[in-house]
């Protein structure tokens, strides 16, 4: 069975992060590793999030004991720090990893502010290139590609681009409800052809 570790968030409500995740895998038959990154509650009374980080040095440890039994690939989710995307490209490098999925995480579902905004910068130096694949949402890909917001597929197609030039080999543009159209759109590109996924 492949195995695969994911560097993210634990979402209490099971709706992202790790749970998320692991379900994701297990559907797929991979075992799926975890290192926690942060954990994310949520205010009963108005859903507002609640980002709580694990010190790096925890992060560490927990990637130390996944990569010392091996994995097939890897994928990031909520980072929380700058510290934390630096031990991710670290990791990376160190254990030769080649099938990366980079989900740029910047904002928790329902939030339109970008967590830490310094962490942007450091994802677009030091993780994009190292990604195999990368599946920023709408507003992730207006952030990665300085594009500003995204309303028109045009728009999706110019962040993709820019994104590639990043340094991804791959990107899929996740558009899912946000355009006034009947079926959720995402956008696939790798650095030569659009495929639009409905």
């Amino acid at each position: 069975m492949k195995k695969t570790l994911t560097l993210a968030g634990s979402d209490s409500s099971g709706g992202a992060g790790i749970q998320a995740d692991l379900k994701t895998f297990q559907e797929n038959n991979v075992y799926g590793m975890t290192a926690l990154t942060s954990i994310v509650t949520m205010d009963p009374e108005n859903w507002s999030h609640g980002v709580d980080p694990i010190d790096v040095k925890i992060v560490e440890k927990q990637l130390s004991t996944i990569l010392s039994v091996g994995i097939d690939a890897m994928k990031t989710g909520m980072l929380g720090s700058v510290e934390i995307i630096e031990l991710g490209a670290k990791k990376i490098d160190e254990y030769q990893l080649d099938k990366v999925v980079i989900d740029p995480v910047m904002v928790c579902k329902g939030d339109d502010e970008v967590l830490q905004p310094e962490n942007t910068d450091a994802m677009r130096e030091l993780l994009l290139p190292r990604s195999l694949i990368t599946t920023p949402n709408l507003f992730e890909a207006g952030q990665l590609a300085q594009t500003g917001p995204i309303k028109t597929m045009d728009e999706m197609k110019q962040a993709a681009e820019k994104i590639i030039e990043l340094g991804a080999k791959n990107v899929v543009i996740k558009g899912g409800k946000a355009f006034d159209h009947e079926m959720a759109i995402d956008l696939f590109y790798d650095g030569k052809e659009f495929t639009i996924l409905e």
